[in-house]
């Protein structure tokens, strides 16, 4: 049975807030998913491999920043897809605040993420990114 858009939203939210970690978030999407953010080139991911990697991104979330909250404040469905908004905030172990805003734009087709465009502001990650590079995490 194909996933609605108000399904495919809801465990997507579940997982990227840490609220509930999907063990069938890659089943929300299609083999390939087109990813964007404002700050890089469009890339094409396979979607299993897009899922493993966004579940190890919001857990080290956790494991690194110190008084980590990631809310979801906002999610807007519509019939071919929905809007996230969210937040990350913590500190760094050197003391650095934290604090990133994040818009994703999502569109599902035959029930399966296809896309995913974020927007953020590069210079808001540039100090969380940095550390994710310096102890080897992702970000590269």
């Amino acid at each position: 049975m194909k996933n609605t858009v108000d399904t495919i939203a809801e465990r997507f939210r579940l997982t990227y807030s840490r609220e509930s970690i999907d063990p069938n978030f890659g089943e929300l999407f299609s083999d390939n998913v087109v990813v964007w953010h404002n700050y890089e080139s469009e890339m094409s991911v396979p979607g299993g491999e897009l899922a493993s990697i966004m579940v190890r991104m919001v857990s080290a979330s956790s494991e690194i920043l110190r008084d980590h909250h990631d809310s979801v404040w906002a999610l807007q469905v519509s019939p071919d897809g929905f809007t996230l908004a969210a937040t990350l905030e913590g500190e760094l172990p050197d003391g650095t605040p934290v604090r990133i805003p994040r818009c994703l734009l999502i569109d599902v087709q035959d029930g399966l993420i296809v896309r995913i465009n974020e927007f953020g502001d590069l210079g808001q990650r540039e100090p969380y990114d940095n550390f994710l590079k310096a102890s080897g995490k992702f970000r590269t």
